[in-house]
């Protein structure tokens, strides 16, 4: 599976209600690119709708700047966390 193979580390909580598939998405963004969120949600997709996308992060480091686009362009609430 996309998922086992290119993002172990990726911390996903996956929900299904009976009747509408809804998935949660819940990303550790010190431990995942944001190059790979597209292929991240296609393979989400594939399972129900994507309902609840949220980022977890000390978004104050300089190293999660490249986070800042994808969360726009894909509707994901970013979540800080201080270390």
């Amino acid at each position: 599976m996309l998922l086992q193979k290119h993002f172990v580390i990726l911390h996903l909580l996956v929900e299904f209600a009976k009747t509408e598939n809804m998935i949660a998405m819940l990303i550790d963004a010190d431990n995942v690119s944001y190059r790979n969120i597209k292929d991240m949600t296609d393979e989400l997709a594939r399972f129900g709708n994507l309902t609840i996308k949220r980022i977890y992060g000390d978004f104050t480091k300089s190293s999660m700047n490249g986070w800042k686009d994808v969360l726009l362009e894909n509707a994901i609430s970013p979540i800080q966390q201080y270390n």
